[in-house]
């Protein structure tokens, strides 16, 4: 074994300061000669535990590892022999170590010099990196989209085994050049795909996308969505290579196709539908016209006869002196008021169904409505023994309201006789309440509370539908066609109010309703009553005044001169409105009279002719018509007429709007 004085000492002042461990060995008996600071200090260990030991006291595990005389052949063999070792550190971990050996003499004597560099870094970054590699070929291998990466200047093209697999390619079928892909684009989308990758390769694009027909193995095409971009560009700027995925939307495309089949058909069906629905539309329009024709023609023929046979009920009381003939002519005088209430309501609500009822707006008080309700259904509660009781707030009585005075009225008439046909003894009583106020006005609640039979609770839900009774029975005992009570819910409607009734079958009924009421003028005066001075006023003031009366039924022509020349007034009559022109336009008149419907020319056009051309152009006209719809009356407005009265008409009705027509004086 060589001493320590025997160590070359060019090896020593050469290798000292090396960073990696370098060794001087024994050939003869694998001791370390000699050693460098960094083989001691990379394994953590003294310098005493390096010097004069052997070598193979360093390695990790030498357990079945070659004898060293066979080692020392092989070095002798070898310019250089390189092997990878473990050394063990001191801390108990391996450090991996290249080892380089090489033979060398000096002085004569034969010296082996091992170098031994820790790798165990660059054996990490190769493991990492060889993991990384692993990582991104499973990544490859089994992403859902394929990739590809395409070197341009030697016009190859990689495919990942995904993209291979989506074509229906093996691992090593596809060939890795340019041509496979571009003559696999189908031939309608090649030109287009070309001109948008040549864009992106020249910059006019940011980046490469498309989406076309590319055909797979089996000759099907697949609806693919491309993307990619340009990662390397050379020095001078052109395209040296690009990356790209690929995705199948083949499905997408076919249920995109299927939907637009879909909506496409259902555009079909929605056009064919919108014919059908616009031919039912016309028909809708054309039978709702035809119901509001045969409305008006139903109201009209229904009021003519009506009115002959009131108007000639009327004039013969007025002419009887006979007791038993006036009694018998008072009950055909109530039998017609009874049919007439009850054309009325088939009326209203037929109007209602043809959604052509209206209201009108007016200013009104509450105090002569009340006083009017108290008057028409007191006489019904005297006669049958009951007390009719009117509450209503002095703080209402003179308040100005504005709304249709009418049909509150109607709907107050309604509620309150039935609580008089249902009651046999007590009272009915009626109640105003204000429920709450608003600058533009106030909800108000009526309540009419009788002590009668009350109602079953099984006939509540059926009470407001039309044609209803609570008691439908063939032996019913009160009369009625149920119509009222489904007009006054659809009325108390239109006023933005609610309806409904509280009763105790046996013990009573109260029936209520709300309305809302706009504020009225505070100057609102209240109607005079003047139809029960108008026939004295007439016959006072004007008598001799020349009437034109127009009506072409012979009956109520009949009627309407006698009462009119009752009031002492001059009647010229005739058939139709051709001949109430051809005397207007002759003579001049004081008033005239005309029918709506009549033959050769109606009252309208009758009217619209004589204002325009006539002797009687500023004299007052009068509608006298059995149309009793609100356009009627808006018609006769427009064509210059004064002032429209309903059949049948009530003799004092008549002599008051004939007594403002003649005291208005025309602008």
């Amino acid at each position: 074994m060589a001493s320590a004085d025997t160590t070359p000492v060019q090896a020593t002042a050469l290798f000292e300061h090396m960073a990696d461990a370098v060794y001087l060995l024994d050939p003869e008996t694998s001791n370390i000669v000699w050693g460098n600071r960094a083989s001691w200090e990379s394994l953590g260990i003294a310098r005493e535990d390096v010097i004069q030991h052997s070598v193979l006291s360093l390695q990790m595990d030498v357990t079945g590892a070659p004898q060293w005389s066979e080692i020392a052949a092989v070095i002798r063999q070898s310019e250089c022999f390189t092997f990878v070792g473990r050394h063990r550190h001191a801390r108990g971990h391996e450090v991996a170590v290249e080892v380089n050996t090489t033979r060398f003499f000096e002085g004569g004597r034969e010296y082996f010099l091992s170098v031994a560099r820790d790798i165990s870094r660059r054996l990490a970054l190769e493991a990492d990196l060889k993991t990384r590699e692993n990582q991104l070929w499973f990544a490859l291998n089994e992403a859902s989209d394929g990739l590809w990466d395409w070197d341009v200047t030697k016009g190859e093209v990689f495919f990942s085994p995904q993209l291979k697999r989506m074509l229906g390619y093996g691992p090593d079928e596809m060939d890795p050049s340019l041509d496979t892909w571009s003559r696999n684009i189908h031939p309608d989308d090649a030109e287009r795909v070309w001109g948008i990758v040549q864009e992106h390769l020249e910059g006019k694009r940011s980046r490469y996308e498309a989406e076309y027909r590319l055909r797979s193995r089996n000759g099907r095409f697949l609806w693919v969505h491309d993307r990619g971009r340009v990662c390397e560009r050379d020095a001078g700027g052109q395209a040296t290579r690009v990356v790209g995925m690929v995705q199948d939307i083949t499905e997408r495309k076919n249920a995109h196709g299927e939907l637009q089949r879909h909506r496409n058909h259902l555009e079909e069906l929605v056009e064919a539908r919108t014919g059908a629905l616009l031919v039912a539309k016309e028909a809708a329009e054309a039978a709702n016209r035809a119901k509001s024709s045969f409305l008006a023609n139903m109201s009209h023929e229904l009021r003519t006869p009506m009115s002959a046979i009131m108007g000639m009920t009327g004039l013969a009381l007025t002419r009887a002196t006979d007791p038993v003939l006036r009694d018998q002519l008072s009950k055909a005088d109530q039998a017609s008021q009874h049919l007439l209430g009850l054309i009325n309501d088939v009326l209203d609500v037929s109007k209602i169904e043809a959604d052509r009822m209206t209201l009108e707006e007016a200013d009104f008080r509450l105090a002569p409505l009340m006083d009017s309700l108290a008057q028409l259904a007191g006489h019904r509660a005297d006669a049958r023994g009951l007390e009719l009781h009117i509450d209503l707030p002095a703080a209402l009585r003179d308040q100005p309201f504005s709304g249709d005075a009418l049909r509150l009225k109607q709907i107050l008439l309604n509620l309150t006789d039935n609580a008089i046909k249902f009651t046999h003894q007590g009272q009915v009583s009626v109640t105003v309440r204000q429920v709450d106020e608003q600058p533009a006005g106030a909800r108000l609640r009526f309540e009419i509370a009788d002590s009668g039979i009350g109602i079953a609770p099984d006939s509540l839900p059926r009470l407001f539908n039309a044609f209803e009774q609570a008691d439908n029975s063939m032996t019913r005992r009160f009369g009625g066609t149920g119509l009222g009570l489904a007009i006054s819910k659809r009325l108390v409607a239109m006023m933005d109010g609610e309806i409904g009734v509280d009763t105790h079958l046996g013990k009573g009924s109260t029936f209520w309703f709300t309305v809302r009421l706009r504020r009225g003028a505070g100057s609102a005066a209240v109607k005079p009553a003047v139809e029960g001075h108008a026939l004295q006023t007439l016959r006072r003031e004007h008598a001799g005044a020349r009437v034109l009366l127009a009506e072409d039924e012979p009956v109520n022509r009949e009627v309407a001169h006698c009462l009119l020349a009752d009031a002492g007034l001059s009647v010229v009559g005739v058939e139709d409105g051709a001949l109430a022109l051809q005397r207007a336009r002759a003579e001049r008149f004081a008033l005239i009279v005309l029918d709506m419907q009549m033959p050769r020319l109606n009252g309208v056009d009758a009217a619209r002719a004589l204002r325009a051309d006539s002797l009687n152009r500023d004299t007052p006209v009068l509608a006298m018509t059995a149309n009793v719809f609100d356009e009627d009356r808006r018609i006769c407005e427009e064509a210059g007429m004064d002032g429209h009265l309903s059949k049948p008409v009530r003799p004092e009705q008549l002599y008051a709007a004939v007594l403002q027509c003649l005291q208005r004086k025309r602008v």
